[in-house]
């Protein structure tokens, strides 16, 4: 896949969590569990690039903060049962799909914010940052908020 094929996808799940209050719930639903895993698979193949030695700066007012319309949509579907660590932990907490959503938007736009400048040097740092976070933040609440979706879907 192109980055700029990445990108895209990036694009169209932004819309999705821009305008959920547009959608209704099992549409929403499908279209969450089409992209993610496209989402997930393409994160893997990003290429390798080095962190810039300077912070790039992104327009903060540009992220949406999604996860009051996603939980308004999702209402009594929002909870769901997670264990962090099912290699480890033995307890199960309550969270929200919205809150995994949210966070996936959030650390991917950022990146975008950035990638959209155009330069070498914010591309580069747009894509370390899509890859460090796959690794450390929106990786596991990606995969974590799959199993939910799967199953409200096949309900």
């Amino acid at each position: 896949m192109t980055l700029e094929n990445y990108v895209s996808i990036l694009e169209e799940y932004f819309a999705l969590i821009e305008n959920c209050r547009s959608f209704p719930k099992y549409r929403f639903f499908n279209e969450c569990a089409r992209l993610l895993p496209v989402i997930y698979s393409a994160s893997l193949d990003l290429p390798k690039t080095e962190g810039g030695d300077e912070e790039i700066e992104i327009d903060e007012s540009k992220l949406a903060k999604p996860m009051a319309d996603i939980g308004n949509l999702l209402g009594e579907q929002d909870a769901y049962h997670e264990v962090f660590d099912p290699l480890i932990d033995e307890y199960s907490l309550i969270t929200v799909i919205s809150d995994d959503l949210s966070d996936i938007y959030l650390d991917l736009k950022s990146g975008y914010l950035k990638y959209i400048k155009g330069t070498d040097e914010s591309i580069s740092q747009a894509i370390w940052d899509w890859r460090f976070s796959l690794q450390h933040h929106f990786g596991d609440h990606l995969v974590d908020v799959m199993r939910p979706i799967h199953r409200l879907i096949m309900a």
